[in-house]
């Protein structure tokens, strides 16, 4: 039986923590039974299908360093069935003492059936700041 998250917030904080534990069967809880899932890690192409979604998590949990998150909520839209949350993701990987520069996620839920779900989980690096300078005016 599939884990019921009653928010938003909930199917949220098991998603972070699935991949702070590198959880497979976790992450799967997050994103069951949902429709039309989409999935784009940083520089990527968006990654289609509950099936797709969680190969490419797979992926990630078997070739990459431990990570651990810090999320800051940046926004925040609810309706009766759809929530969306645009977060900021503070990284730090095993081995490293600081936080690497954020990314930004969308983070969409629906309820279903079996409480919320992830539908969309689009991450991407932040811009690189430049320093502004003045051009001269002709």
């Amino acid at each position: 039986m599939s884990t019921v998250f009653d928010s938003p917030e909930s199917a949220e904080l098991a998603f972070y923590e699935a991949v702070e534990r590198a959880d497979l069967t976790a992450m799967k809880s997050v994103w069951a039974g949902t429709r039309n899932a989409v999935c784009i890690h940083p520089g990527s192409q968006p990654i289609k299908g509950e099936k797709s979604i969680l190969q490419s998590w797979e992926s990630i949990f078997a070739g990459g360093p431990e990570m651990h998150f810090r999320v800051q909520i940046l926004e925040k839209t609810l309706t009766e069935d759809l929530a969306i949350h645009l977060v900021a993701e503070y990284i730090r990987l095993s081995g490293e003492a600081e936080e690497r520069a954020p990314v930004y996620a969308t983070n969409i839920y629906r309820r279903c059936q079996g409480g919320w779900r992830m539908v969309l989980h689009h991450a991407s690096p932040t811009p690189e700041r430049r320093q502004h300078t003045r051009q001269p005016i002709h």
